[in-house]
């Protein structure tokens, strides 16, 4: 099963170390919310910035 989540996040998410989740906090998430700790991937990365894509 794939599972698909985009958030929408203020820019400083990426910089303050208090709102910040690794990857680690995430899968450990992931595998309570699905009540499956045999999951053992996700992928969390930064999508870019889309307004560049509209500006060109």
């Amino acid at each position: 099963m794939t599972i698909l989540n985009f958030m929408a996040v203020n820019r400083s998410y990426f910089t303050d170390n208090k709102k910040y989740i690794n990857r680690n906090r995430w899968l450990e998430l992931r595998q309570q919310a699905t009540e499956d700790p045999t999951i053992t991937q996700v992928d969390v990365r930064k999508v870019h910035d889309y307004k560049k894509s509209f500006r060109d």
